[in-house]
């Protein structure tokens, strides 16, 4: 198998031959049942049949989708095309179709025409991404990243043999999502029900894999994402901070590492195809974009400024070439980086002191001990003392914590608000953020509203030059 990183150029191979190196033995091949064994014996197991059915989903939609996303002139092969093609590549997969006599089909062609409804959905010729604002969410996706956001944890074969994933967790039924929750007064109690339904699954999810206990992970962020489950559905994906490993069958994979086998063609040797590394990595394609995100965000806070090692300066006034001390760029390199660090630390902070204004809030309006009480100082007993010291200095001003410019107020309905100062000497801006689940999102709102506040103020400036322009001309 060919490897991934986009150094291999793509070939836009057709379906029938695409079929002949997707059933191979990564796929599909070691799912199948020998033809003379199969003679002999009973038809394969419901088991077996779920197994190849998953795996052939697989294939439609690398196929479908991600090759013809590559090469948007291929056809798309439908249900009765890709099953020929794929028997012509294999035909032991004959006994894994038309199997079932009540449905009238096999759970592999069902398979195959989900995937081909999916991959159409989708649309490999559009430009833009899917539109997945109204599709209902069908699944939580986790994404566990380490203290240093370079580094995350997959597992290989728990859904498709040989095929990487991160955690996922099917929910029935779909959760809807056509309510604006960001609008004032729209979040009702399904609504905030159903968030932390879906925050719950995921800390259920990784306490199953991984044995790591909800305090023990850091809320990051959240986000909606395509889903290869279920025709015109989207996973929730929620990105989490894990201090440590605890289960030894995972793996931890460099973020950089990881999008580089998962970047370039499916395919590559027009003439004798070969699949390359990215289809060991199909269940977290739907996923790549994040992971680039939490990249470009990493190399953004460690080198918000790229200077070179070396940089040849001329003297005007002598000619002289000037090269600029090493040692005077490295030390502000490592500045920018204490820097950036404490920015990072800082923003954290007022994350989990929001947390715990809201937490201190909750007890004191429950005033005994009811099971969100007892829920709350659980969720502490491990640091039981210093929760006191916490407590005792942050009861005095329950209503709004403030770090640095940023002001938070945690509020009864377990939503935040966030309030951004900007003072300078010619200029004084206050901005709101709508109200949000997580301290973070509620900073991300009030950070917005500033941006807004700035462009305009930008703007009034630019109209009053203008303006003054012809006076100055006359």
């Amino acid at each position: 198998m060919a490897g991934g990183g986009g150094a291999p150029e793509g070939a836009p191979i057709e379906v029938e031959d695409a079929a002949k190196a997707l059933v191979g033995e990564l796929l599909v091949k070691r799912r199948l049942l020998t033809r003379s064994g199969l003679r002999r014996k009973a038809p394969p197991t419901l088991d077996n049949q779920n197994a190849v059915a998953r795996q052939v989903q697989a294939m439609v939609l690398l196929y479908n989708y991600y090759h013809r996303k590559q090469f948007p002139q291929l056809a798309f092969a439908d249900p009765k095309r890709f099953i020929l093609a794929a028997l012509l590549a294999d035909a032991d997969l004959l006994v894994y179709l038309k199997h079932d006599a009540e449905a009238g089909t096999s759970v592999t062609d069902r398979a195959v025409e989900d995937a081909c409804g999916i991959a159409e959905a989708l649309d490999a010729k559009a430009d833009s991404p899917p539109r997945t604002s109204t599709w209902p969410i069908s699944k939580v996706a986790v994404l566990l990243v380490d203290p240093t956001w370079n580094k995350c944890l997959i597992e290989r074969s728990s859904v498709t043999k040989g095929v990487w994933c991160i955690f996922e967790k099917d929910i029935t039924p779909a959760v809807s999502i056509d309510i604006d929750l960001s609008a004032p007064g729209a979040r009702n109690e399904e609504a905030r029900n159903s968030e932390r339904y879906m925050l719950q699954t995921a800390f259920s999810v990784v306490e199953s894999k991984t044995g790591m206990k909800h305090d023990s992970l850091l809320f990051l962020e959240e986000h909606l994402v395509y889903s290869l489950s279920k025709k015109e559905t989207t996973a929730k994906l929620f990105v989490l901070q894990y201090e440590q490993t605890v289960n030894s069958k995972l793996t931890e994979m460099p973020i950089e590492d990881l999008i580089s086998r998962m970047s370039g063609p499916i395919f590559i040797n027009e003439a004798c195809p070969e699949m390359t590394s990215v289809i060991e990595y199909y269940h977290i394609l739907p996923y790549k974009e994040v992971l680039l995100n939490l990249l470009n965000r990493e190399r953004s806070l460690d080198s918000s400024q790229i200077i070179p090692k070396e940089q040849p300066l001329v003297d005007e006034t002598s000619g002289i070439n000037v090269n600029l001390n090493h040692q005077m760029y490295a030390s502000l390199q490592s500045l920018q980086k204490m820097r950036n660090d404490i920015v990072r630390e800082h923003c954290m902070l007022g994350d989990r002191s929001a947390q715990l204004d809201m937490d201190i809030q909750t007890i004191f309006t429950e005033g005994k001990m009811t099971p969100r009480v007892t829920s709350i100082l659980r969720k502490y007993e491990e640091n039981n003392s210093n929760m006191m010291k916490v407590a005792t200095s942050t009861s005095s001003n329950m209503k709004r914590k403030r770090l640095s410019n940023i002001i938070y107020f945690p509020l009864l309905s377990g939503l935040y608000q966030a309030t951004v100062c900007l003072v300078c000497p010619d200029l004084e801006l206050k901005a709101d953020g709508g109200m949000k689940s997580t301290p973070c999102e509620a900073r991300d709102s009030a950070a917005t509203a500033m941006l807004h506040q700035l462009h305009m103020k930008a703007k009034e400036k630019l109209a009053e030059l203008d303006i003054s322009a012809p006076d100055a001309a006359a």
